[in-house]
């Protein structure tokens, strides 16, 4: 009997969910193969900590630390999805399946500014080291010449807070260990937005600015960017910001992967069915950044890390069903866990169990939070 042919696309929070959640039973009865640009895992929610050197442990897993021994790695990136042929195509070749699970993951949304190319953008452990190296090299330049350090921050979403409160407190951390009287290092948040964090409530986004305030940061709200230079962004109405880094976290959208190979998606994301399917090739599923799947009220479900793994283990146990031929499967649900929103080391603001909270508990359930991931990836010793 022909063994099916299961290739996943991407090793990021969908796919590692889905392949991490599959049963043992899986791999003998399927041949699996996982197509990927690295040979690890990276938690790209934290890659913030890497840029500014914050404590963090097992940012980067090496894939053959988590996945069986029986599942196939190809070391490349895929270009193209052609879903009438059943096939990825990569630069090493033409990669047949039989059922395609596309979990791609992002690409930076520049909304058409010019120069966002010249800012630092967090989309890959390599990238945080960039910015680091970077950050680390101005300081020192700063030091030399006894000049304050000024640093820009594009986004007010979860992305931008957690950057502009990581920055801050490396800076005020660096102030105050070497730097002299009279300067002063400034990080500034711009925001298109009226208020910080939109996705969560009011009062938060108040919690979070007043700490992000409190920390020393700048922040602009309803401050719109026209363009980025190498040491200016220039604002709406013709202002100009000085910066010696830029950080450009204004938003996110599916793989540029999926515009090339699906025309109809909507900002690079497939509108799914309730299975996870694309509604014509029933075949091929699209979990992550790279799907479009709606509440009860019919609005998009934002991108986030919490519903990427529902899906993965959601497409795990159905996929199974499917191998062993059954018809009726259940409906995907989101269920909405809270959010999290770390600013700076020690202090979080989140909405949880339906509740409002700021302050260390927050902070702590968002590490409880990662090494739970950690531990379904590594066992005990994601713990440590």
């Amino acid at each position: 009997m022909k063994r099916p042919k299961i290739v996943v696309v991407g090793a990021g929070y969908a796919g590692m969910s889905f392949l991490t959640s599959l049963k043992a039973a899986t791999f003998k009865r399927a041949d699996v193969t996982l197509i990927s640009p690295t040979r690890f895992h990276t938690q790209t929610t934290m890659l913030h900590k890497v840029a500014t050197r914050e404590s963090a442990s097992h940012v980067r897993l090496p894939l053959r630390d988590i996945l069986p021994n029986s599942l196939s790695i190809l070391e490349t990136r895929a270009t193209r999805l052609d879903l009438a042929g059943q096939r990825v195509e990569t630069p090493l070749g033409t990669v047949p399946y039989d059922y395609l699970i596309c979990a791609a993951g992002f690409d930076v949304e520049d909304f058409h500014i010019p120069g966002v190319d010249r800012a630092f953008r967090l989309t890959s452990y390599e990238s945080a080291l960039q910015l680091e190296k970077a950050f680390q090299s101005a300081l020192e330049q700063a030091q030399k010449t006894q000049t304050s350090l000024s640093l820009v921050i594009c986004g007010g979403g979860l992305t931008g807070v957690e950057v502009a409160g990581s920055c801050q407190v490396a800076l005020n951390r660096y102030a105050r260990a070497i730097e002299p009287a009279g300067l002063s290092h400034r990080v500034m948040l711009i925001n298109a937005d009226a208020r910080l964090l939109p996705g969560l409530s009011a009062s938060i986004g108040a919690q979070a600015q007043a700490h992000l305030e409190a920390l020393g940061v700048v922040v602009k709200n309803k401050t719109v960017v026209s363009a980025v230079s190498d040491d200016t962004v220039t604002l709406q109405g013709g202002e100009s910001i000085p910066a010696h880094l830029t950080v450009w976290a204004a938003g996110v959208r599916g793989s540029d992967l999926i515009g090339k190979s699906i025309p109809e998606s909507v900002k690079n994301r497939v509108m799914v069915n309730e299975h996870l399917q694309h509604p014509r090739w029933t075949n091929a599923f699209f979990i992550g950044d790279v799907s479009l799947v709606r509440d009860a009220s019919g609005a998009p479900l934002p991108p986030t890390a919490q519903l990427a793994l529902q899906e993965g283990a959601y497409l795990a146990a159905t996929l199974e069903k499917v191998l062993l031929g059954q018809n009726h499967l259940p409906a995907f649900t989101f269920h909405h866990q809270g959010t999290i929103c770390s600013v700076g080391p020690d202090y979080a603001v989140a909405t949880v169990w339906g509740k409002d909270l700021a302050g260390r508990m927050p902070s702590i359930l968002k590490r409880f939070v990662e090494k739970k991931w950690l531990f379904k990836l590594l066992g005990p010793k994601g713990l440590f």
